[in-house]
């Protein structure tokens, strides 16, 4: 399944916009490697700049976490999601070499229905939080 950008994605945070926007480019090109054949080596090394893009983003939302007045559960809750997703993909990275093609369709599914869901609730949310944080009303990241 591949993963096409729209402005429902947008949070209104220009760094979480364009860094999900270079998750989905990684998720794609995950998904065209394996639709055109490639094997487990050719898939390894988009699936590691995928999971080290992943750490980055989850570390940029974190801090942008704390410049935010959160719910101290709504906090916890994001931060178990990060790591719970986190370990997931570690997990069918390290069975890449092993994994089936159902596998790797499944690790496909997870990536973009996890993401959507993410970014359309967590992310939308933390947006909404981080605008009534700021000054004024309006989160400006550009700094």
């Amino acid at each position: 399944m591949r993963f096409t950008w729209s402005n429902e994605f947008a949070t209104g945070i220009q760094t979480i916009d364009l860094q999900h926007q270079a998750l989905f480019s990684t998720i794609n090109a995950l998904h065209d490697c394996y639709e055109n054949g490639g094997t487990h080596e050719q898939l390894q090394p988009i699936l590691l700049r995928l999971t080290h893009y992943i750490l980055f983003h989850f570390r940029t939302e974190e801090g942008l976490m704390s410049q935010a007045t959160l719910p101290p559960d709504w906090y916890a809750e994001h931060l178990a999601a990060h790591h719970e997703f986190t370990v997931k993909i570690n997990d069918y990275a390290d069975r890449l070499p092993q994994l089936t093609p159902a596998e790797v369709e499944d690790l496909l599914n997870y990536l973009v229905e996890w993401l959507k869901d993410h970014i359309l609730v967590t992310d939308k949310s933390l947006a909404s939080y981080l605008a009534r944080s700021a000054p004024g009303g309006a989160f400006d990241d550009r700094r």
